[in-house]
């Protein structure tokens, strides 16, 4: 017996802490979620790639050496000779007119190293300066999406807070509507109630029971929501542990932050490179400037052979003289392209400006709900006292009791929301003026 309740204890314990959850602070919850998040590691790979085409693109500006082996086999008269010619093996016999005209089939092993290097193409410069464009573009967004993802974060843990704070309000009204039921069935039973008193007054507190076990399970969602934001499988509570104060500023310094806000710094890369795309159209009209050489070895009957050897150097100059326009069209629908940009620059500024004035609004309008809410709950606390003393002395009936509870409960509840409302208003005033991550000490 002893052995099976020291086992059963053993998986009690066992299971219990297989199912504890993980309870972390809102700043360990953003670190986590910058660091394990699916989304910003696939952004981040997606940064590393287009460092990487900026490498790619440097090494068309750079000397390029290629080795080619091949065999042939042919009996054209032209290609014959050549080869003849090639491995050093032609001899007066081969003038002979029917020689000529019918060779025999000949063997022909060609391997060749061959070296280039470009000394003046206009777009490959071009190029190179459009992806250190479209990088820092790329890292601008990457910045802008986590600070996206400290904001959802935020939404979430401040989710948690408000059921946990339901919750707490809604234990109170359990405990209310118990006291409730406990005062009208004495009244019931000492034949100063009715009956219907304390039938009322059982359905008030099963009612308040439902909305109990409705925040509970908002709860468990709410949780697995935080843990989906950190890419974990499980569910994740918070450590309320009030370590970050969000205070608000002027709007003036909000607007003034916003002009850097990290998306209108990609916008402007975004601008930077459609220019670039006319210098691009600009330099078709460039000519292309090139060095290059070769050694070619030629047998007819091994691999690497080397019965004969020739070399040759090459300087060139390619221009392209007209291409029926088509370079001049190109600069134009450049040029469309740049304007395009630019109006969706312009009209990105004046979106955020109206966002971060919005947002304003919004967190003046819950800093004033929230005194509102305050005052309410007064109000309630006071009404359901003195409801309660009348209804005890018998001065007032139940259905005022149970109408004075339910204000209350609705008042706790609405303070609980409107604190928290406040919080996530001036945290989205710190996202839209794009400091949210700074004020968090997090970038």
């Amino acid at each position: 017996m002893r052995v099976l309740i020291s086992t059963l204890s053993f998986l009690f314990i066992l299971v219990s802490f297989c199912h504890a959850q993980t309870s972390i602070t809102l700043k360990e919850a953003i670190s986590l979620a910058l660091q394990n998040n699916r989304e910003i590691k696939a952004l981040e790979e997606n940064l590393q790639a287009q460092k990487k085409e900026i490498t790619i693109t440097q090494t068309h500006l750079l000397p390029k050496i290629t080795f080619e082996e091949r065999f042939m086999r042919t009996n054209n008269p032209t290609y014959s000779f050549m080869s003849k010619l090639n491995q050093g093996r032609f001899t007066e016999s081969d003038f002979y007119i029917p020689n000529l005209n019918n060779p025999t089939p000949t063997n022909d092993f060609q391997t060749v190293f061959s070296f280039e290097q470009p000394i003046f193409v206009r777009k490959l410069n071009v190029y190179v300066d459009m992806a250190k464009k479209v990088f820092d573009t790329k890292g601008y967004e990457l910045n802008r999406k986590k600070e996206e993802l400290a904001y959802r974060v935020i939404q979430s843990y401040i989710a948690i807070k408000t059921i946990k704070g339901f919750i707490d309000a809604s234990k109170k009204a359990v405990e209310e509507a118990e006291e409730i039921l406990r005062i009208a069935d004495l009244r019931y039973k000492n034949a100063l109630g009715l009956l219907s008193d304390r039938l009322r007054a059982e359905t008030a507190l099963l009612e308040a029971r439902q909305r109990l076990l409705k925040v509970e399970k908002d709860l468990n969602i709410a949780k697995r929501s935080l843990g989906l934001l950190l890419s974990r499988d499980e569910a994740i509570d918070i450590v309320d542990d009030q370590q970050i104060e969000f205070i608000a500023k002027s709007l003036d310094e909000y607007l003034k932050h916003s002009e850097l806000r990290e998306d209108i710094k990609a916008m402007s890369k975004k601008v930077e490179t459609a220019a670039d795309n006319i210098e691009l159209a600009k330099a078709e009209y460039y000519p292309t400037v090139g060095i290059g050489a070769s050694y070619q070895m030629n047998d007819p009957k091994r691999l690497l052979g080397r019965e004969g050897d020739s070399w040759q150097l090459v300087a060139f100059l390619r221009w392209n003289i007209f291409d029926s326009f088509k370079r001049n069209y190109e600069y134009q629908k450049a040029t469309h392209q740049k304007n395009e940009a630019q109006f969706y620059l312009q009209q990105m500024k004046s979106h955020i400006k109206y966002s971060v004035f919005e947002a304003f609004e919004n967190y003046d309008l819950a800093k004033s709900a929230l005194l509102l809410a305050e005052k309410n709950l007064k109000t309630a606390e006071e009404g359901k006292r003195l409801i309660k003393v009348r209804y005890e002395n018998g001065l007032s009936p139940i259905v005022d009791l149970l109408n004075a509870q339910s204000v209350l409960d609705l008042a706790r509840s609405n303070l609980n929301e409107k604190t928290n409302a406040l919080y996530l208003a001036i945290a989205n005033l710190k996202l839209q003026s794009g400091i949210l991550l700074k004020e968090l000490k997090l970038q």
